[in-house]
């Protein structure tokens, strides 16, 4: 029997509602940040620390807002809301080709469906515990073909207030 590793990433919002996204160096895929959870690092600490890796944005990781098991790839994902420390600009590393600050649209336009699914869950969090979503997707870091925007994709605006700690 494998062991599954553990990941963890941030959906960080803006003030003006504007998410921070990482286009993928090995893929070309846009996602929002996150990786492995290093042995002994708690994993609020985790999601922070792969988002500055990725975009040297400092973060403030607010609530959990979903956990996402991979069967394919044996991976659990624990994703948390946040919001930028500072004004700082992100800027590429060695695993991201790009950042961008992108709008909700152009989220959904450019991310998978497993992206997309976790930026919805971060903005219109459900009553209760987060949810758990369960998938089996080999490819999940596989750029997006142009196929448009995921079922449910909303042009709204996220209230960034809510993006507490």
């Amino acid at each position: 029997m494998g062991r599954y590793s553990v990941s963890a990433g941030a959906v960080v919002f803006r003030a003006d509602g504007r998410l921070l996204a990482v286009q993928r160096r090995d893929t070309g895929a846009w996602v929002t940040p996150g990786g492995i959870v290093e042995p002994g690092e708690p994993i609020r600490e985790a999601a922070a620390r792969e988002v500055f890796e990725e975009t040297r944005v400092r973060v403030d990781v607010g609530p959990l807002t979903g956990v996402y098991q991979n069967l394919s790839t044996d991976v659990v994902t624990f994703v948390f809301r946040g919001r930028p420390l500072d004004d700082r600009e992100p800027t590429s590393s060695e695993e991201s080709a790009r950042v961008r600050w992108l709008t909700l649209a152009e989220a959904f336009e450019l991310m998978t469906g497993p992206f997309a699914t976790r930026v919805s869950d971060a903005v219109a969090p459900g009553p209760g515990q987060p949810p758990l979503r369960t998938i089996a997707e080999p490819h999940l870091m596989a750029a997006k073909s142009a196929v448009g925007p995921p079922a449910g994709g909303s042009d709204t605006t996220y209230d960034a207030g809510r993006t507490g700690g």
